[in-house]
């Protein structure tokens, strides 16, 4: 399964951290509210990683590069 392989990579490259894979099956609506909520009660360092292909996280990625530097993004080009 691909979240097992992302896990097993990251705890290889010595990663200890709690890792939360969301898969796209949820309306991104719903992806929108938990990224807005994570931003309101997370404070630096928190970092998140958000792979996507689809479409409509624009804004959202654009505020999660203004406001939290120390975030790890990896999007789609065509997302802008």
């Amino acid at each position: 399964m691909v979240s097992d392989r992302i896990v097993g990579s990251l705890w290889q490259k010595d990663y200890k951290g709690t890792v939360e894979i969301t898969l796209m099956k949820k309306a991104i609506e719903s992806l929108r509210r938990r990224i807005k909520l994570w931003m309101d009660v997370t404070r630096a360092p928190g970092n998140l990683l958000l792979i996507s292909g689809g479409g409509g996280f624009a804004l959202t990625l654009m505020d999660l590069e203004k406001f939290f530097p120390n975030a790890i993004l990896t999007y789609n080009e065509a997302l802008f």
